[in-house]
């Protein structure tokens, strides 16, 4: 299950960030799981010098995934997709998926991050790996 999640990352950054210039930063890997999720709490705006785009949204009656691209100023690649995963009576999960030529060490944070405690692994990755089939055959 976790290399076709993995080839489906692929398959998403290649279609999405091919010619990108810059790899994703760890500063923007941060606002992407973090930064966001504050700025939505406290209405600020968004982050200077990038934009966000909707990119996809794919739900079911348990679980949704909404994925919008980080674009720096001027530039019209992404530098990450941040994925909101949500369920019902939880607090949505912010995750951030770099760039392909990104600093490993953002990649495993990345895998690390869809670890869960709280609900069962294989079911939650199972629907991020059809949220993100779906948002690539949209797109």
């Amino acid at each position: 299950m976790k290399k076709f999640f993995t080839i489906c990352l692929i398959i998403l950054i290649g279609s999405s960030l091919h010619a990108q210039v810059a790899p994703t930063t760890e500063d923007e890997y941060n606002y992407a799981t973090t930064g966001y999720k504050i700025q939505l709490q406290m209405k600020l705006p968004e982050k200077k010098g990038y934009q966000l785009q909707d990119f996809a949204t794919y739900e079911n009656a348990d679980r949704k995934c909404i994925f919008k691209k980080v674009l720096r100023e001027k530039e019209t690649l992404p530098c990450a997709i941040i994925i909101i995963y949500s369920r019902p009576r939880i607090n949505p999960e912010y995750f951030c998926i770099p760039t392909a030529d990104a600093d490993q060490k953002l990649w495993d944070k990345y895998f690390l991050g869809l670890r869960s405690d709280i609900e069962n692994e294989e079911e939650r990755n199972k629907f991020l790996s059809q949220a993100i089939s779906v948002a690539l055959a949209k797109k």
